[in-house]
C-alpha cells in the first residue's frame, strides 16, 4: 500500500473522523452490513483502526500501518501486518473478505483483488466499500487531496471501473448498494441505503464467482442442481412464463411457515404473506420483471403463518436455455431479519448514549439545528452538570460513578416532558431542549427535577445526587445558539457558587 507513513503519523486524526462524522459513518456501516455475510470467518484487507471490522464482526485484519493495527487490536481484532497485494495468509483461508476505501490507497488494485480471491474459499464473497469518484464527494476529495495527509497519493475509481476490475479478477456476479446522498456537512441523521449505484457517494459491492452456468450443466447431467437447491438456506424458486411455480426449495417452509404446496399457488399465497405496507413495492417489482426489465434487489417484509414479521432480501433474474428461449424467472429470498435488527441497533447507537440511554451529543446538535430553523418558539434550554462525580469515582470506583450518571438520567427523563430532547453531551454534562416552553414552564419542570432528585437521595445511601442547573429561553432561531451559551454559563455559575458556599 502506498503512502503508509501518514497513517502511522496521523492515526488518531484518521480514527477521530468517525466520531466527528457519526451519521455518515453509521450510514456506511449499514450499507456494508447489507451485503456482508452473517456467518463464517472474515478478513478485512486494510483494516485500519478497526472501525468497520469491530462492529461488523470481522475477526481478522491486515494492514501495513503498525499504529493503525494497534488501534484495531484494542477493538478486539486479530491483526497481522502486511500489504494487500501480498496477503500473509494461506489459500482459501476465509469465508469472505472486506475492503473499505482501501482500494484507493493500494499500488496495484488488480493484484489486491487477485490476492483476495486467492484467500477466499471458492463459495465465498468479496465486499468492497468505496467513495465513488463520479460522486460530488469523490470530486471534492480529488480537488482537495493535495491538502490531505491521507488522500494526497490516493487514486479514486468510479463504481463502473471497480465493477470491471472485479469481473477481470474472477468475481462476475455482483450486487450493489449505495448511501451518502447528501453532502457530509449537511448530514444530521443516519441514511438508509438503496440498491444500485451512481447516486450515493459511498458505494458497496459484493462480488462472487458465478455458479449459474456450471450448475445448469450439472443439472442437465445428474440432477445435482436440485439437490444443491434443496439443501440451501435460501428460499429459491423457478416461476414459468405462465406464472406457475416449477420449483420451490424446502427452505421456503422454514422461512414462512407455509408448506411448499401452499406457496406453489402463485401469486395468491405469495402475495398474501407480504406485509400490507410493502404490497405496492412488490407489485411494481413484479411488473418490472414481467416486462423483461432489469431487476434490482429489493427488501420487504412478510408475515409468517405463525403471525411473525420477517424481513426478506429478494433478487430474481430471467433464465433462458441455450437457444435463447425464455424459461421463466429464477428467484432467491433470503431471511435478513437478524440483519435488520442489527441495523436498527446501529441506528439507535448512533443517536443514543450507551451508558444512560439518553440521546447523545450528535443527536442533540442535530435537533438544535432543526429547531433553530423551525417555528416551535419559544424554545428553552436547560444545562445540567452532575456535582461530585470525580469524588464518587475516586472513593467508590467508576462502576458506582456510572450508577450516579444513570440515576441523573432517570431523574431528567422523569421530570421533563416526553417530547423534550434530553441528552448526555459530555462526561457529567446533560442538556435538554424544550420546544414551546417559556421560562415559567421551565420553573415548574425544575421543581419536578428537585423532587425526583430528593427521591433518589432518600432511597440511596452510597452517594448523593446533586445537579447544577442553568436555563435560558430563545424567542427566535437566531438567538438559540446564544441561549445555549447563556444556559451553560448560568449552570457553571450555580455550580461554582455551591462550591463557594460549601454546599
Amino acid at each position: 500500500m502506498s503512502g503508509n507513513e501518514p497513517f502511522n503519523t496521523y492515526h488518531q486524526r484518521y480514527d477521530n473522523w468517525y466520531d466527528t462524522h457519526g451519521a455518515a459513518y453509521c450510514s456506511e456501516l449499514l450499507a456494508v452490513r447489507a451485503l456482508l455475510p452473517w456467518k463464517g470467518l472474515g478478513l478485512e484487507i486494510g483494516v485500519g483502526s478497526g472501525r468497520f471490522a469491530a462492529p461488523l464482526g470481522v475477526r481478522v485484519g491486515v494492514d501495513p500501518s503498525a499504529a493503525m493495527l494497534k488501534l484495531a487490536s484494542a477493538r478486539g481484532i486479530s491483526v497481522m501486518r502486511g500489504v494487500a497485494e501480498r496477503l500473509p495468509f494461506a489459500t482459501a483461508s476465509f469465508d469472505y473478505a472486506l475492503i473499505v476505501t482501501t482500494i484507493c490507497f493500494v499500488d496495484d488494485p488488480r493484484a489486491m483483488l487477485r490476492e483476495a480471491r486467492r484467500v477466499i474459499k471458492p463459495e465465498g464473497s468479496l465486499v468492497i466499500g468505496l467513495v465513488d469518484k463520479g460522486s460530488a464527494l469523490g470530486q471534492q476529495y480529488l480537488e482537495n487531496r493535495s491538502q490531505s495527509a491521507f488522500y494526497r497519493e490516493a487514486t479514486f475509481y468510479r463504481a463502473e471501473e471497480v465493477e470491471k476490475m472485479l469481473k477481470e479478477s474472477g468475481f462476475p456476479s455482483q450486487d450493489w448498494v449505495q448511501t451518502l446522498f447528501r453532502p457530509l456537512q449537511e448530514m444530521r441523521e443516519v441514511e438508509s441505503f438503496r440498491a444500485g449505484r451512481g447516486i450515493g457517494a459511498f458505494a458497496v459491492v459484493r462480488g462472487m464467482e458465478s455458479l449459474h452456468d456450471t450448475l445448469k450443466e450439472v443439472m442437465k447431467s445428474n440432477g445435482m442442481f436440485q439437490r444443491l437447491a434443496d439443501s440451501s438456506a435460501e428460499w429459491l424458486y423457478w416461476r414459468t412464463p405462465e406464472g406457475k411455480m416449477r420449483y420451490i426449495s424446502p427452505a421456503a417452509e422454514h422461512i414462512t411457515g407455509f408448506s411448499v404446496e401452499e406457496l406453489s399457488h402463485f401469486p395468491e399465497t405469495c402475495d398474501a404473506i407480504i406485509h400490507s405496507d410493502d404490497h405496492e413495492l412488490w407489485r411494481l417489482h413484479v411488473r418490472e420483471v414481467d416486462r423483461g426489465g432489469a431487476s434490482s434487489p429489493i427488501e420487504f417484509r412478510i408475515v409468517t403463518k405463525q403471525g411473525e414479521m420477517r424481513w426478506i432480501s429478494h433478487i430474481c433474474r430471467p433464465i433462458h436455455d441455450n437457444s435463447g428461449t425464455f424459461l421463466g424467472i429464477s428467484g432467491s429470498n433470503r431471511d435478513i431479519t437478524e440483519r435488520k435488527q442489527a441495523e436498527e441497533q446501529l441506528r439507535y447507537l448512533s443517536t443514543h448514549d450507551n451508558l444512560t440511554g439518553l440521546y447523545n451529543r450528535a443527536y442533540f446538535d442535530a435537533e438544535l439545528g432543526r429547531l433553530a430553523g423551525g417555528r416551535e418558539f419559544p424554545i428553552s434550554v436547560v444545562m445540567a452538570d452532575v456535582d461530585g462525580l470525580k469524588e464518587v469515582n475516586d472513593r467508590h470506583g467508576h462502576a458506582v460513578g456510572d450508577r450516579l450518571l444513570q440515576e441523573a438520567a432517570k431523574v431528567l427523563l422523569a421530570a421533563f416532558r416526553s417530547d423534550d430532547v434530553v441528552a448526555r453531551i459530555g462526561g457529567d454534562e446533560f442538556a435538554v431542549l424544550l420546544p414551546g416552553a417559556d421560562s415559567a414552564m421551565v420553573k415548574d419542570i425544575l421543581k419536578r427535577v428537585e423532587s425526583c432528585q430528593a427521591g433518589v437521595n432518600r432511597a440511596n445511601s452510597v452517594f448523593r445526587l446533586s445537579l447544577s442547573l442553568g436555563t435560558a429561553t430563545a424567542e427566535t432561531g437566531e438567538s438559540l445558539g446564544e441561549v445555549l451559551k447563556l444556559a451553560d454559563e448560568r449552570m457553571y455559575r450555580e455550580k461554582f457558587g455551591r462550591k463557594g458556599r460549601g454546599a
